[in-house]
């Protein structure tokens, strides 16, 4: 446990001095980013798959492996409700504790995973259901947010679009296999 503790903190104390928290808003380009700053950003995206389809990847924490390519694993300790505990493995990097957050059944999710002295927060939710838009908000928050942000923020935001992009391509495809003969 100490060891866990003290290795990301003697990364922090080395990289305090470069640490920048950009607060300007930037647009995505070519599509390749999520909207807003290293701290808090999101994606949308429209799909003609059923809220439903979506909504079961969503709260099947085992198959955000498959939608998410920087994830290794993921595992949820029980049911998908407020108060559940997981964990995620990065592909790189050690596995975290998650806590789900929010939830509103069928319209979004939040789940938070702490950093040292930061929490990374990320909400997922229907913007419509007709057509069908969902919508991935980030933000690290706490007195480190900005230093997590600088150090993560960016690949997170880069990394976004393709993951909903596979999110509701896996959707698509679940639903057409469903209505074959």
């Amino acid at each position: 446990m100490t060891k866990l503790f003290f290795a990301p903190l003697v990364v922090l104390i080395a990289s305090l001095a470069a640490c920048q928290s950009p607060t300007r808003q930037e647009a995505p380009k070519a599509d390749t980013r999520a909207v807003g700053t290293n701290r808090a950003f999101y994606h949308e995206v429209s799909t003609t798959a059923e809220p439903t389809a979506i909504w079961r990847l969503w709260t099947d924490v085992s198959t955000w492996k498959d939608w998410d390519k920087g994830l290794a694993d993921a595992k949820l300790g029980g049911p998908f409700v407020v108060g559940a505990t997981g964990t995620i493995t990065p592909r790189s990097g050690p596995p975290a504790r998650f806590d789900i957050t929010q939830y509103e059944e069928g319209v979004s999710y939040a789940f938070e995973t702490r950093l040292p002295l930061a929490r990374l927060e990320v909400r997922r939710s229907f913007v419509r259901k007709d057509p069908v838009v969902i919508r991935h908000d980030v933000r690290f928050k706490g007195a480190l947010g900005g230093f997590w942000a600088g150090r993560f923020g960016p690949s997170f935001r880069e990394a976004l679009p393709p993951t909903m992009n596979e999110l509701t391509r896996l959707a698509e495809q679940k639903e057409l296999a469903t209505q074959e003969p």
